[in-house]
């Protein structure tokens, strides 16, 4: 996971996180200079705060892994390795061994398929009985917050996966 804000990368947010229209027009490459995946979790204009999480191929335990973001207002959408969640390239991010990503990070107020899967098996969940309070500041970006009475998370089971929540 990547968390950039204005206390670590002024320049982006100056020149790419300002404009919406500029949401893919960047990239993340390792050290090889092999293009990474890029999932955008939350990308906030407001507050200028953007959470990415990158498929690095390996990860050393012995040595720093270095990740390079590359950004040009002006290049076009890279929209082969960098997604929103739910999308072909955000799914990349997450192999076989992921059967359920969720963030919780999107506004539930919608209803249907509104907390998303980040995998490739889009498991979303249908929110019920939201309101507008319902997306808030967690530990890192955005969460969901139930109202502990009538507010919760529904899908339709399809025998998939056994799953106990305590």
């Amino acid at each position: 996971m990547m968390k950039l804000d204005e206390s670590n990368a002024q320049d982006f947010f100056d020149r790419i996180v300002s404009d919406p229209a500029n949401s893919l027009k960047f990239q993340v490459v390792n050290e090889q200079g092999r293009q990474c995946y890029v999932e955008q979790e939350l990308w906030d204009y407001a507050n200028r705060l953007v959470i990415l999480h990158v498929k690095v191929p390996v990860v050393s335990a012995a040595e720093d892994t270095v990740l390079k973001l590359y950004y040009d207002e002006t290049m076009a959408d890279n929209d082969v390795y960098v997604g929103e969640t739910g999308s072909a390239a955000a799914q990349n991010v997450w192999d076989d061994d992921f059967v359920l990503v969720m963030h919780m990070a999107q506004d539930a107020t919608g209803g249907s398929a509104q907390a998303k899967d980040s995998t490739s098996n889009a498991l979303h969940f249908d929110s019920k009985n939201h309101d507008g309070s319902t997306l808030v500041d967690g530990a890192v970006g955005k969460a969901l917050n139930f109202n502990g009475e009538d507010e919760y998370l529904e899908h339709a089971w399809d025998g998939l996966l056994d799953v106990d929540l305590y």
